[in-house]
């Protein structure tokens, strides 16, 4: 764990990172947590939610004024019936280009223009301006990003009230940064994970979650289940009390299912393994499909039906929805609400209806958490008695966990990801990822069906046909 007189000097001058950090005051913000109705407070919400079995429901949306964003959240909660809010950040302030994002804060507020940003700028409305928005819903809010250093972003958030903080060292520096170094990024991202940590001492309970869905296309699962549950391991040492694992849809469903099942089971293992008798409240998040969407809002409809029967049969305590205008940029707040609609309607749908073949999700399940423990298992042996993050700095440089497609200098991307005629998502080539012998053989015989079958596989995403899978060329 980061020492205390360390994590302190840090924050001084994190908090002076950008004039709002002044605002941020420790027991002010304690005690406003502390008041925050237990409906409104992410680890509750989610612990009512694993107590039920029932899968809640969480979209995105981000606009440049506090009271646009407090009109939208409002709309999908009303109309879209959204368990969890996102209070999703600009690109500026991920960035930490806070004069540009005080700009566009700035000019959106004068000409009442939400779109002069992609997204909310928490660092510039300060706590008092995140603070009106948590105020205004009746629901969790959790802070959703892709900042490599998101220190003092989390710190005015979560003075301002939000309850859940999404990202992780890994997740949001791999697939977002192509410079910020590795290293960096997990030290950065530690600071975080004490501050929450520092929460729970304080009888405030804050939700992490890892950002498991990595590039969003092609991500084999077995990488995304290894990256999120390093992240956990990484919470958990600084003391976090609830953490969020999480992988996305990858198109095929029972892959699919049994990834969010794997998760599920080898988040506790580990999380046993070395920390015996935590009491962190874990729980998963299953993404809906991150690739390119159709423009057909039918096609469209479909892929996210899918999504839906998906976390239906996997039963993920949280399900981050799309909508059916994601191909053509970022959805209003009512196409937004119809994608949580259809989505719960899918649940409800096929709620206690056995529709996947459980036998192969069993298969599969096996086979994919053979190949994260042979991931995790590896960065263990790298790690040896240092810190965590150093096995993980370690594995990246050796290309033993890498992610495909991904902008990061700091990920070796030799890793071919394909699919197999089922169309899961298996490895064309393994680049330097340290499987045994097993997990390649099942992995061959999986690709062995498609020449078989006379069909050889592109690794291109084909957007407008077959859900957006990748299209078999006879």
């Amino acid at each position: 764990m980061q020492q205390e007189a360390e994590f302190l000097d840090d924050r001084d001058q994190v908090l002076a990172m950008h004039p709002s950090g002044a605002g941020v005051d420790l027991a002010t913000a304690v005690a406003l947590q502390l008041a925050v109705p237990s409906g409104c407070r992410a680890a509750e919400v989610t612990r009512r939610a694993l107590c039920e079995s029932r899968t809640l429901l969480q979209p995105r949306a981000g606009v440049a004024t506090v009271i646009d964003q407090i009109a939208v959240l409002r709309r999908l909660t009303v109309d879209g019936g959204a368990d969890v809010l996102p209070l999703t950040v600009d690109s500026y302030t991920r960035q930490l280009d806070f004069r540009a994002a005080d700009a566009g804060w700035h000019e959106a507020e004068r000409t009442r223009n939400p779109s002069r940003l992609n997204g909310f700028p928490a660092v510039s409305a300060g706590v008092d301006g995140c603070r009106e928005i948590v105020a205004a819903c009746e629901r969790p809010v959790e802070v959703r990003h892709g900042a490599p250093d998101a220190r003092l972003l989390a710190e005015i958030t979560l003075a301002a009230g939000c309850t859940a903080f999404e990202g992780g060292g890994i997740t949001y520096c791999i697939p977002y940064s192509r410079d910020t170094p590795l290293e960096q990024s997990l030290k950065c991202w530690r600071y975080v994970d004490r501050l929450c940590g520092w929460y729970a001492t304080q009888g405030v309970v804050i939700e992490r979650e890892a950002f498991g869905a990595l590039t969003g296309i092609l991500v084999p699962p077995s990488v995304a289940l290894a990256c999120s549950i390093l992240e956990l391991l990484l919470a958990a040492e600084q003391g976090v009390a609830a953490f969020a694992v999480s992988v996305a849809q990858g198109g095929e469903i029972v892959q699919d299912t049994a990834a969010v099942r794997a998760l599920k089971a080898l988040s506790r293992e580990y999380l046993e393994a070395l920390y015996p008798g935590s009491s962190v409240q874990l729980s998963t998040v299953l993404y809906q499909w991150m690739g390119p969407f159709p423009v057909d809002e039918a096609a469209a409809a479909a892929v996210i039906a899918l999504g839906a029967a998906t976390a239906a049969a996997a039963c993920p305590t949280r399900m981050i929805t799309k909508s059916q205008h994601e191909a053509r940029g970022v959805p209003d707040a009512a196409t937004n609400a119809a994608g949580l609609r259809l989505s719960r309607a899918m649940l409800d749908a096929l709620a206690g209806r056995p529709f996947v073949d459980e036998q192969l999700v069993a298969e599969e399940q096996h086979w994919l958490e053979r190949e994260a423990r042979c991931l995790l298992d590896n960065v263990l042996r790298l790690t040896d008695a240092g810190p965590l993050s150093d096995g993980i700095v370690r594995a990246f440089e050796l290309g033993q966990l890498d992610v495909p497609f991904a902008p990061s200098n700091e990920a070796k991307g030799r890793v071919l990801p394909v699919r197999d005629a089922r169309r899961a998502i298996r490895f064309g080539s393994y680049g330097d990822l340290p499987f045994d012998y097993e997990v390649r053989a099942h992995n061959e015989r999986k690709l062995a069906s498609n020449h078989a079958g006379g069909r050889t596989l592109d690794v291109l995403l084909h957007v407008t046909e077959d859900l957006m899978l990748i299209r078999g060329k006879d």
